[in-house]
């Protein structure tokens, strides 16, 4: 139902290495470094990774494509290895409707760009991928409130 948006997600970054726009981190960030596709599929690196970012990713997808992308990338991670997720979080009672972040002012909603998740719903998510242990860093002074998460890779 989501896909065509996580495309246009996926899109939207691989042509901003087309038309340039990272041509300033070319030397520090080499395009042969990064990824973006809807299958989160990491193979292509052929290499264990100790670490993993997906910033401003999954406050515009659907957050049960978190539970897809944790089963996705576990193989590719070592034990210890830590991925770091940012979302939008909403009290429980917000969590069937749109939320004001604050700061920022942004509204999200759990069904439309931009998303919101809850702390129940990311334990839940957490609780069902295999081999990943979460915990919420929570505020890291994003102007407009996205939280950190962390996924350490576990046995």
């Amino acid at each position: 139902m989501f896909f065509p948006r996580i495309l246009n997600v996926v899109d939207r970054i691989s042509a901003g290495f087309r038309f340039g726009a990272y041509s300033q981190l070319a030397g520090r960030f080499p395009r042969r470094n990064f990824t973006s596709n809807a299958a989160f599929d990491v193979s292509g690196f052929r290499r264990m990774f100790d670490f993993g970012m997906a910033q401003s990713v999954f406050t515009h997808i659907p957050m049960a494509r978190l539970g897809a992308c944790l089963s996705s990338v576990a193989p590719h991670f070592r034990l210890g290895g830590q991925l770091y997720v940012t979302v939008f979080l909403a009290p429980q009672e917000a969590a069937n409707k749109t939320f004001t972040q604050l700061p920022g002012g942004i509204v999200t909603s759990p069904n439309r760009d931009p998303f919101h998740t809850t702390l129940s719903e990311l334990h839940d998510i957490a609780s069902c991928a295999i081999g990943w242990r979460m915990s919420v860093i929570g505020n890291w002074a994003h102007p407009r409130n996205q939280q950190m998460v962390r996924f350490t890779r576990q046995e």
